[in-house]
């Protein structure tokens, strides 16, 4: 087992994420629409994009009478970031991956980016960017459970330019060669 440290941002409630069942891969991660400053003074709630950029509109528009009741309503084919409400210390040679839950597609929606990259260094608020496809707006509450996050190991490699004649060689040695997409059939 490998220890991870998390830090809780700002003074919500959120429960420290967990895993559902022994053996799952993913922590799952809940909605923290809690009003939130990060430790840099950034308030995501506060903050916007360009509404017509259809795909790409941050459309924080968090609505709450205590935080327990926080929503956001996501606009029908619009993409939103998230907050998490907690930052981690991963271990050295370790990633997150931020990836969407199984049942993400069967309520409307996907984690763009998937999976999302958390490098050791990074130790900011984890986000992530939900991208509504339904036609209609999609409502996440605070404390949902939304997407998980999968840590795992990283071998680091050493990278070295080969030569044209070298891949023409691996090329046509191996099976599939240099076919791509759905080249092993259906």
């Amino acid at each position: 087992m490998t220890d991870v440290t998390i830090f809780r941002i700002g003074e919500h409630t959120l429960p420290t994420p967990k895993y559902a069942r022994f053996g799952d891969a993913g922590l799952d991660l809940a909605a923290c629409l809690a009003p939130v400053t990060d430790v840099n003074g950034y308030n995501y709630a506060s903050q916007a994009s360009d509404p017509s950029e259809p795909m790409l509109a941050l459309t924080l528009s968090v609505t709450h009478t205590e935080r327990s009741s926080a929503t956001l309503h996501i606009p029908a084919r619009h993409a939103a970031l998230i907050p998490t409400g907690f930052a981690y210390q991963l271990p050295p040679n370790h990633e997150g991956q931020v990836r969407p839950r199984s049942s993400s597609p069967k309520y409307g929606y996907l984690v763009a980016n998937s999976p999302g990259t958390i490098d050791e260094s990074y130790h900011g608020e984890i986000l992530a960017w939900v991208l509504n496809l339904r036609d209609y707006p999609l409502v996440i509450t605070h404390g949902q459970r939304f997407c998980q996050l999968v840590i795992s190991p990283v071998a680091h490699t050493t990278i070295r330019e080969g030569t044209a004649d070298q891949l023409r060689n691996i090329t046509r040695d191996s099976e599939r060669g240099n076919r791509g997409f759905g080249s092993t059939g259906k």
